[in-house]
């Protein structure tokens, strides 16, 4: 039995020795691989195993067998998940790895079935009609009859012949339409003034004021009551005060419904119900990462309670005639446009899903009697502008447009230009000698909103949501570039505790950023050693001024600082009294020389809009003219001692959101984004239910 035993022993010993050598001839990729397959199939950690895919992705010198299954199975994890991604990552196997047969043929096949499988249009997404843009239009609102739609600033569309009346109303946002749709109330904000609620005929005579009050700072114009004698505004005083209170449309006093004033949202409007008892609106969180619910406000006082306490993360869209209340849902599993019955205030019954999720974020604009719904979508365009020197004039031009990206930075020695692919988390590095690109994910689930090379190029400082994707999450952290790995290296909340465009040292002990602290209300440009992490703050400003932007010279370490100064708070300035310089730190008394400042209106806006030229000699910065200006946003250049600035480039249509300068001088790279809307109206989709 001894003998027995031991043979097993030795059995056992033998075999496991051939399995120990067999594993050493593994490529370890291959190992890393099946791991997170494994993730993925039998734990059904689909994030994580992304996460691990990308990874083996991003790794240098993985082979083309082990590249083109991680890009199938994550491929696999985003199909799971319903996200977009399947499509670009089977895609990518068709293109990148085309010589990997099977993995071809699998990907070809899952292409197939998303095609197949892909939810009708008519689920999928609303299949509105447009009836404007795609154009720059904004504070819209659409009359109870359904004929036409009032925007700023100010023009009425007739729907149905598509004919425009245009007329002069400063409309500081969404205009409402009266109950026979012949009359619009709108808030004006008239420069250095108390704003107005005015009203205007719908051909656009007898413009008039109907309320101004000195003491008032903010008018929230919720709508016209069902009578049209009177109109609900929410009125925000200089003393902090607020209060619901109704608006003779015949002029007079208004006459106090609630005080303090139910908090709407600074965003969303609150709804008046078709028969004028109830205010529905969104009520704030209660603490960090607190859901979002609708609450209903009776206007008699009598109560002030929930009305839809989910799902989380919803936008309203209002009342239908017959008394539903429709809202939106984000969830997983319950995306779409939904109705709920209502009565005295209160939802009755499970709500009705009416319309599928959406491809794209839209805004609601309002619902008619006959229960059309009209509905704005954003369209953005993000797009990286490579302009050359001209040999002999210096003059930059155009040379090349990368289409679809952001966040652009060139490494130090100037080899490479790394930029994210807009919307996303992925990250392309371009070899400018050859052209050759290689992409990576870093890890973060949405759009990297700067890209930093670390001095060494070992790794890239990247800013954005973190992977758990909450606003929490915010901050800068760094990708490494052989094994894609992500750390944090700092974390704000809310930028709180750092802001836009981190800077390193040259030796990348120290960072400089520019942060906001809202306790005091003061911006600061921080010097932060990453090693101690102690914190010099070497500029603060608080209202009427505030730090816009910074830019470290690489070649001297001098310090350009651009401020804003305006003589309102923030929130509330009218953009005729916006003022801004572009000055020189002195790096010993912490004292600024200025070098540069615009025409009043004009800004320096907050963004990455200041660049040094290599040679240390003159300055880039960016100027956003006033909003009733009618010039564009402008790239211009400044020599160091002063002078008048040299324009060399102007977005059209667009705004200039990062300035970035090749080492040697030779190029620059301009981040742009450009804003338009289309209003579109989904026909009868919210109609009345049938008795």
């Amino acid at each position: 039995m001894r003998s027995a035993g031991l043979a097993v022993v030795v059995v056992v010993a033998v075999a496991l020795a051939v399995s120990l050598h067999a594993a050493q001839q593994i490529d370890p990729s291959e190992i890393r691989l099946q791991a997170a397959f494994n993730k993925a199939t039998v734990e059904g950690d689909l994030k994580g195993a992304i996460f691990d895919f990308q990874k083996i992705l991003n790794t240098a010198g993985v082979s083309r067998s082990v590249a083109a299954r991680a890009l199938l199975h994550l491929g696999e994890c985003h199909e799971q998940l319903g996200t977009a991604e399947a499509r670009q990552s089977y895609e990518r196997v068709l293109k990148d790895y085309a010589d990997q047969g099977d993995v071809v043929r699998q990907a070809r096949e899952r292409l197939a079935t998303l095609a197949k499988t892909a939810v009708p249009a008519s689920e999928d997404a609303l299949q509105g009609r447009r009836i404007i843009g795609p154009w720059n239009h904004v504070r819209i609102a659409a009359s109870p009859d359904g004929r036409y739609v009032a925007y700023c600033c100010a023009v009425v569309r007739d729907v149905r012949t598509g004919r425009d009346q245009t007329f002069t109303a400063n409309m500081a946002s969404a205009p409402a339409f009266s109950p026979d749709s012949e009359e619009i109330a709108y808030v004006a904000e008239p420069s250095n003034e108390a704003p107005e609620l005015r009203i205007v005929k719908r051909t656009g005579a007898d413009d008039h004021v109907l309320f101004k009050d000195a003491d008032v700072k903010d008018i929230a114009l919720f709508g016209w009551m069902p009578d049209a004698n009177e109109l609900l505004v929410r009125l925000a005083r200089a003393d902090k005060s607020t209060e619901l209170a109704l608006v003779p449309a015949a002029g007079g006093s208004p006459r106090t419904v609630k005080s303090p004033s139910p908090f709407t949202g600074p965003v969303e409007r609150g709804h008046l119900s078709p028969d004028g008892k109830y205010l529905a609106y969104r009520a704030q969180p209660t603490g960090a990462g607190g859901a979002w619910t609708t609450r209903a406000f009776a206007l008699d006082g009598r109560f002030d309670g929930p009305l839809v306490d989910r799902p989380a993360n919803t936008w309203n869209i209002g009342w239908t005639e017959d008394g539903r209340f429709a809202f939106y849902s984000a969830e997983r599993g319950s995306e779409g446009i939904w109705a709920v019955k209502v009565m005295d205030g209160k939802a009755q019954g499970l709500p009705e899903r009416i319309a599928g999720r959406l491809r794209e974020s839209i805004q609601p604009v309002g619902v008619t009697r006959g229960g059309a719904f009209y509905y704005q979508r954003q369209l953005v365009e993000n797009t990286i502008h490579v302009m050359s020197v001209v040999p002999v004039s210096g003059v930059f031009k155009e040379s090349r447009v990368l289409g679809d990206t952001q966040s652009p930075d060139w490494s130090p020695d100037g080899r490479f230009l790394a930029y994210a692919q807009a919307h996303t988390g992925l990250v392309t590095i371009q070899t400018l000698a050859t052209g050759a690109t290689r992409t990576l994910w870093t890890g973060l689930p949405g759009a990297i909103m700067s890209i930093k090379w670390y001095p060494d190029l070992s790794a890239l400082a990247v800013q954005g949501l973190g992977p758990e994707g909450g606003m929490g999450s915010i901050g800068l952290r760094r990708v490494d570039l052989a094994s894609g790995s992500l750390s944090d290296i700092l974390l704000g909340r809310n930028w709180a505790e750092f802001g836009a465009n981190p800077t390193f040292s040259p030796n990348g002990n120290e960072l400089l950023y520019k942060a906001f602290d809202p306790a005091r209300q003061a911006t600061t440009l921080t010097r932060h050693n990453l090693a101690t992490g102690g914190k010099e703050i070497l500029v603060e400003r608080k209202p009427p001024q505030f730090l816009s932007a910074f830019s470290v010279s690489p070649r001297t370490g001098q310090i350009a600082v651009a401020l804003q100064e305006a003589k309102a708070p923030l929130a509330t300035v009218n953009a005729g009294d916006i003022v801004s310089s572009v000055s020189l730190l002195d790096p010993s008394t912490h004292d600024l020389r200025v070098i540069y400042q615009t025409a009043k209106g004009h800004a320096v806006p907050s963004t990455l809009s200041l660049a040094w030229m290599p040679d240390g000699k003159s300055l880039l910065f960016v100027v956003a003219p006033g909003a009733t200006n009618g010039s564009q946003m402008a790239l211009y250049r400044i020599p160091v001692s002063g002078g008048q600035p040299e324009k060399l480039f102007e977005a059209r249509g667009s705004i200039i959101m990062q300035v970035k300068v090749h080492p040697d001088g030779g190029q620059i790279a301009v981040d742009t984004r450009s804003f338009k809307f289309e209003t579109l109206v989904a026909e009868h989709l919210l109609a009345p239910a049938r008795k």
